[in-house]
């Protein structure tokens, strides 16, 4: 068995450079407030707002840096409070994906396809988990004997090991930042 740390992931938010300018200004660089586990990205001291005819999110993080598309992650709870039915995809598969408005200080833009729940998912250098490649769907344990059906497996020479939940499956399976989980060779 391989043991594998969690992190929990909140909602947040990813976003490309023209809606940057849009929600902070042109040229905008955002401030870094901490660095996560996976190299290079970076949460901000920065947040918008989140807005469907239903309801409001206000202070949902931006995670840096700019990327080359502009991706919503929530959980189910969170879609629940917009009244949106998102699907639960890898980062970047935006296939059903919903729309929000972005609320930044200097702006804001309805985003297209932009919405998903993030399924849950091992992100691994080339190095580790050698048996496995990249987008296979593992089966993995938790200490407390619990099968988490469907992990996709993302594999980057610049990923550390580390299984990433968001925050309503941290509630269900137990798991807080920093537990392990076990994945059969």
């Amino acid at each position: 068995m391989i043991e594998i740390k969690v992190a929990v992931s909140n909602r947040h938010v990813h976003l490309c450079r023209e809606d940057v300018d849009v929600l902070f200004g042109e040229n905008y660089e955002f401030s870094k407030r901490n660095d996560l586990s996976q190299k290079g990205e970076f949460a901000t001291l920065d947040t918008v707002s989140l807005k469907t005819e239903k309801a409001i999110i206000e202070n949902v993080r931006v995670v840096g840096p700019i990327r080359k598309y502009t991706q919503v992650e929530l959980s189910k709870t969170d879609s629940d409070i917009l009244g949106l039915d998102l699907p639960i995809r890898d980062s970047g598969d935006f296939r059903d994906a919903k729309d929000v408005v972005i609320i930044g200080p200097k702006g804001s833009r309805k985003v297209k396809n932009c919405c998903i729940r993030s399924v849950n998912h091992i992100h691994a250098s080339n190095s580790e988990l050698e048996e496995f490649n990249d987008k296979d769907i593992v089966d993995v344990k938790t200490s407390d004997g619990v099968i988490i059906h469907n992990v996709h497996i993302k594999k980057s020479d610049n990923f550390v090991l580390e299984m990433h939940i968001d925050t309503d499956n941290s509630k269900e399976y137990n798991l807080v930042t920093g537990s392990s989980v076990f994945l059969k060779k």
